[in-house]
């Protein structure tokens, strides 16, 4: 087991940028199509035009906004099926991440005491209060169960997919079609981390996999 709780990541002006637009998006001040000004969100942040710019780079390799040569950078539609594909991904690579980090590692490399910090944090954070924040602790949870694996090829794997845009618009979709509150549905969340935690903790390889499937799974009924 891990002894130290994973170090906080430095923030850098990609991540200032990054949560600004994904604000914006969850709250549909932006909505598919719609054109991302650089000097606009640079002169709103207070930040150079060059640090959006290079933000924006990374946020056309994660997906989710769109460019063409000498036309605006706008924001990317996506479809409920692209949304299915992200989660059956996740769900495969993080079943794998738990089958190498039991059976290579033998449980060592699972930051225990990180994981149930991100745990009780989702029980208190609200979707409807702060989203971002909540997908935040949710990915950090299972960000330390990819990292468990020992696999950079895999840790790398699961940081290429712009989990952030995904995670959110996910959250975003199940809650306009749910028919149940947003804090039971947060508090259903809480408890299935809760569940694979204390399952991983028991060192169950088959229950674990099994649990985050069923997780993920949720996540996609929409």
């Amino acid at each position: 087991m891990a002894s130290n709780a994973t170090p906080l990541k430095r923030r850098t002006l990609r991540d200032e940028v990054l949560d600004y637009l994904l604000d914006r998006i969850f709250k549909q001040e932006y909505k598919p199509g719609d054109r991302i000004v650089e000097s606009r969100i640079a002169k709103e942040l207070q930040i150079s035009q060059g640090a959006v710019r290079e933000a924006f780079r990374d946020f056309v390799a994660m997906g989710f906004l769109e460019t063409k040569p000498y036309t605006a950078t706008r924001l990317r539609g996506f479809t409920k099926e692209e949304l299915l594909d992200y989660y059956e991904f996740r769900t495969e690579i993080e079943a794998l991440a738990i089958k190498w980090a039991i059976e290579k590692h033998h449980s060592t490399l699972f930051d225990f005491p990180f994981m149930k910090q991100c745990i009780d944090k989702l029980y208190v954070i609200h979707t409807d209060e702060d989203p971002l924040a909540r997908s935040k602790v949710g990915l950090a949870f299972h960000g330390a169960i990819v990292k468990a694996s020992g696999s950079n090829s895999l840790e790398k794997a699961w940081n290429s997919l712009g989990q952030y845009y995904w995670s959110l618009m996910g959250i975003h979709f199940k809650f306009i079609h749910s028919q149940l509150p947003t804090k039971e549905i947060d508090k259903r969340n809480a408890e299935q981390h809760f569940q694979i935690y204390s399952t991983l903790l028991e060192g169950d390889l088959e229950k674990a996999c099994t649990l985050m499937k069923k997780h993920f799974q949720a996540a996609m009924q929409f």
